[in-house]
């Protein structure tokens, strides 16, 4: 596989849905891939799964493991399952709370509830906690997205987010 490209292990025939075969990888400009974690996250980046490449277990294996890929900028609004609060996505995997119903139709429109991911409990340290919507500057989710950049680019800044 070369770079930059998504990548994961055909399926045998009559596999369940969490087989490790369903597992698909973003394989980086900087030689690693990253998982995706569950099917949301991925959508958040893209459409379809046309772009997916077979490989083999070998050549999966011969890709070091770089970590997880979170949800893209301003795409999707997430939660933890048992805890009531929303939260924006904004660049560097970073969670901002948003406090009030009126301040999550500002950030996503009148049908923002359509927009939450529950967030796996597991997922939640793969993110950061930034200030809250209602303390920072205008949260817009269009301009978050636009400013994202590609998947590299947001993971360079993840990472780094995460070292902080």
């Amino acid at each position: 596989a070369g770079t930059r490209v998504l990548v994961k292990l055909a399926c045998p025939t009559g596999v369940r849905g969490d087989h490790l075969c369903r597992t698909v990888y973003w394989y980086g400009a900087d030689g690693q891939r990253y998982a995706f974690p569950n099917e949301s996250v991925y959508r958040t980046w893209f459409a379809d799964f046309s772009g997916v490449r077979i490989v083999t277990r070998g050549q999966l294996a011969a890709i070091p493991l770089g970590g997880l890929v979170t949800h893209r900028p301003g795409v999707r609004l997430v939660k933890l399952p048992y805890v009531p609060k929303v939260y924006a996505v904004d660049r560097g995997a970073t969670l901002r709370w948003i406090t009030t119903e009126a301040e999550a139709r500002t950030i996503a429109g009148a049908s923002w509830h359509r927009m939450v991911d529950d967030l796996p409990e597991w997922l939640f340290g793969y993110y950061r906690i930034g200030a809250v919507t209602d303390s920072a500057p205008v949260f817009r989710t269009d301009a978050i997205r636009q400013s994202a950049g590609d998947l590299d680019a947001e993971l360079r800044e993840a990472i780094a987010a995460r070292r902080r």
